[in-house]
């Protein structure tokens, strides 16, 4: 509550709703490195074994609006540069990927059979 006025209300009708837009929403991309390789999106063993990890979201358009470093390790400028091009590479497909199933299970409708909580 900011300021005593609700900042969000939710209706209790789960079918009174509206879509998000995820057009330009970005995906997160992590980079870890270990040597002189960048693994992408590791298992947390992977992770264990890299000295530091970038961060990159991507936008579906291929755009890089951040971009964090984790862990205690460095990374070189050119190790930097090319770890963005391939977190965008990655992070489009993703995106595309991510797209084409939303519109798949769109396309199904609200009777659709649900299984867990979603």
């Amino acid at each position: 509550v900011d300021g005593g006025e609700p900042e969000l209300e939710l209706s209790s009708d789960p079918y009174n709703h509206s879509r998000l837009s995820i057009q330009a929403a970005p995906l997160l991309v992590t980079m870890v490195r270990i040597g002189n390789y960048c693994v992408v999106d590791s298992t947390p063993e992977e992770e264990s074994c890299g000295s530091a990890s970038l961060l990159v979201a991507v936008t579906p358009s291929g755009h890089v609006p951040t971009m964090k470093k984790v862990g205690g390790g460095s990374f070189q400028l050119t190790s930097i540069k090319s770890a963005e091009e391939q977190a965008v590479k990655i992070g489009k497909l993703l995106n595309a990927k991510l797209t084409e199933k939303l519109e798949e299970e769109e396309n199904m409708g609200f009777r659709r059979e649900k299984i867990g909580f979603l």
